[in-house]
Parts: C-alpha cells; sequence; structure tokens
C-alpha cells in the first residue's frame, strides 16, 4: 500500500499540511495535493470498500441522465456498482491533483464544483460519489506540479499489489480510485460516459492537466 507521505517523498514535494474535505489549503503556490480516506499521512490502509453516498449518487443520474455504462442507460444500482468496482481497496490514496497556480484556489475550485458540471473542476469527480466525511486533502508546494503528479502516480501505479489489481475494472491501469487519466494520457477503462456537462454548455472550462 502507497502511504501519502510516501508520495510526496518520492515527488520530492514538501508536505504542507492536512485539511478535511472541504476546508481550503492554507497553500496558495502552484503544487499537489492528494486525497485520502486518512488524517494520517503515514498511514498505510485504506478502506476496503468505497464508502459511497448514495445520495449523491442518485443526484447525478438524475441530473444527467445521458450519463451510460458500457453503452447501457446508467441507473442509480448500476452506477453504485460501477464505482465499487473502480475502487482500489485497502489503499489510503483516492486522487492525486495538481495546481498550476495556486493549491487553495484549485481545490476550491474542486469543492464548488457541481455534481454533474464540467466546470470550474470537475477533475476526479467520483470523489464527489463518496460520504465526504470521510475524506482528507494533503497538499504541498511544488516546483513543477506537472512532473510531480507524474511521478505520484506512476509510483502509486507500480505499488498497487497484484492481487488488488486483478479486482479493479481496468487492470492495466491501476490509478487512485478518483484519476480517470494517467499522465501520460491513458484513460482507465472505466465504461462511463455523459457523466458530466457537455462542453456546449455555459459553464464549460477546460480542466487542468492530469485530470478529466
Amino acid at each position: 500500500m502507497t502511504t501519502v507521505a510516501e508520495l510526496f517523498k518520492t515527488a520530492g514535494v514538501s508536505y504542507g499540511g492536512v485539511v478535511r474535505w472541504g476546508q481550503p489549503p492554507s497553500e496558495r503556490s502552484p503544487g499537489i495535493y492528494v486525497v485520502s480516506s486518512s488524517e494520517n499521512a503515514d498511514e498505510s490502509t485504506g478502506l476496503d470498500a468505497a464508502p459511497l453516498d448514495t445520495a449523491a449518487v442518485s443526484t447525478l443520474v438524475r441530473i444527467r441522465p445521458e450519463a451510460s455504462i458500457d453503452g447501457s442507460p446508467a441507473t442509480e444500482a448500476t452506477m453504485q456498482t460501477r464505482l465499487r468496482e473502480m475502487w482500489v481497496p485497502n489503499e489510503p490514496v483516492l486522487y492525486v491533483g495538481l495546481a498550476g497556480t495556486s493549491v487553495r484556489a484549485r481545490v476550491t475550485q474542486y469543492y464548488n464544483t457541481k455534481i454533474g458540471a464540467r466546470a470550474p473542476h470537475a477533475g476526479g469527480w467520483p470523489i464527489k460519489m463518496l460520504d465526504q466525511a470521510a475524506l482528507w486533502v494533503h497538499f504541498g508546494p511544488a516546483q513543477d506540479p506537472d512532473a510531480a503528479e507524474m511521478i505520484m502516480i506512476r509510483h502509486f501505479e507500480e505499488n498497487v499489489p497484484l492481487d488488488t489489481r486483478a479486482t479493479l475494472i481496468d487492470q492495466r491501469t491501476a490509478l487512485p480510485f478518483a484519476n480517470l487519466t494517467h499522465p501520460r494520457g491513458v484513460r482507465k477503462r472505466h465504461g462511463l460516459a455523459g457523466v458530466k456537462a457537455s462542453r456546449a454548455v455555459a459553464d464549460r472550462t477546460v480542466d487542468g492537466p492530469g485530470v478529466v
């Protein structure tokens, strides 16, 4: 299992602190943030199963009636099943994100993005499907956030145990739960479509590097 502290150390990123999900980080410089199921950056064991917020899943399916899974219309039940299949059991790291300008600003955008919306930060949207009381955001400054994110995700992927990888919906790409695209451009094969507003809508935006 990969700890948050291990990711920061491997990428050479100074650890800046941790806040509960919903609270803005203090870091105003470019950097990295990691959403975790643990407040403790040294915690090596995460949750065995996804702590889904069924009300959030219901909201997503209602707001995005065009959502589909493997080409079939999504229902609350099938969406919950697919999210559980994307969960990486016992890994405390749930999402790795970068901020090219301000960590505080980027994470705040993440918080403020509504379920099913594309803007201002729809990257890592599966996090919004979880019980937010179970989430923490670790952060730190980085001179080259893109490179740091690449190193962190590669390290995570390389250290997912083989037996855990075998349980994933996409065994080829063992990314953290809410990372849907590898920085190299490889997309997680999750079968989900239509879960965000079309780019044609007025609130569209361009997601930050390394997110989908």
